[in-house]
């Protein structure tokens, strides 16, 4: 077999509330399969990948990876088989990195092939942290603190 990899980076733009999906694709090991990564969300616990192959034989294994680096946590594969051919899914939530470079890893052991999809996510994509409510607040408290000690003074100025 013959393993034809295609390589496209995904820019992704950003726009309010909504934002466009990457999606990159490549081929692996049997009769039309594929390799394709997508994001499918982004959440205050960060932007969520999916990695899916479909119609492969022998089942692949999937991992997600910082761009040469750690694997990362992902959820438990979704894994469905017919006629021998399998389509695997795999989740994973990813954190902000310096690169934002992520890649899904797709291996046939038995076969001896890997073949990687990288997907970049666009820094806008990740929930900023907003303490503004925080200093708001702490604020608010601070002020009532001040006018109810200059309340307490005047009275007891007045007491004298």
């Amino acid at each position: 077999m013959e393993l034809l990899p295609v390589v496209c980076l995904c820019l992704l733009t950003w726009s309010g509330t909504t934002f466009a999906a990457g999606e990159t694709r490549g081929k692996i090991a049997g009769a039309d399969s594929a390799i394709h990564t997508t994001i499918i969300n982004a959440t205050d616990g960060g932007v969520r990948l999916k990695c899916e192959v479909t119609n492969a034989s022998p089942k692949p294994e999937l991992e997600w990876k910082v761009k040469g680096g750690k694997v990362l946590r992902s959820d438990p594969p979704v894994v469905s088989e017919k006629d021998d051919k399998f389509n695997v899914t795999l989740f994973t939530t990813v954190t902000k990195t310096w690169t934002n470079h992520f890649q899904c890893l797709a291996s046939q052991k038995k076969l001896g092939f890997l073949i990687e999809r990288e997907i970049i996510v666009h820094e806008k994509m990740f929930k900023q942290e907003s303490h503004f409510e925080l200093i708001l607040l702490v604020t608010a408290i601070v002020l009532i603190l001040v006018l109810a000690l200059l309340l307490l003074l005047a009275l007891k100025t007045n007491r004298l």
